[in-house]
């Protein structure tokens, strides 16, 4: 299945100024992919439910960063992310194996790159 780097909070998170999702953003794309963004991450949407796995409350945020500044060498974390792929919006649509909520999601995207 398809998938965006994500995670949790840490308290990590809110030693900068800046504000604590970007900060969480930032650190998740670092550790499972090696990206140090340095380019500005936009918000795209946010959604609510309850993780049928752990009976969990998540609130899900997703953001989106244009990479033009940052270095583009992805170092996957074996741990994490155990196969990556570079795929443009309308690629990654195109998959079958991309899950209903992820194609929400790169709507919203493809909203932001057309405004930009």
């Amino acid at each position: 299945m398809l998938s965006f780097p994500g995670g949790k909070f840490e308290s990590i998170d809110t030693d900068t100024d800046e504000d604590v999702i970007k900060t969480a953003v930032k650190r998740e794309v670092l550790e499972e992919v090696g990206l140090d963004l340095i380019d500005p991450v936009k918000y795209v949407t946010s959604s609510f439910f309850q993780d049928t796995k752990t009976n969990q409350n998540v609130v899900n945020v997703v953001y989106y960063c244009k990479l033009e500044k940052t270095k583009v060498e992805v170092k996957a974390n074996p741990r994490e992310v155990p196969e990556y792929y570079w795929l443009t919006v309308d690629e990654i649509l195109e998959k079958e194996n991309c899950p209903p909520w992820l194609i929400k999601y790169l709507k919203g995207i493809k909203e932001i790159i057309h405004e930009q």
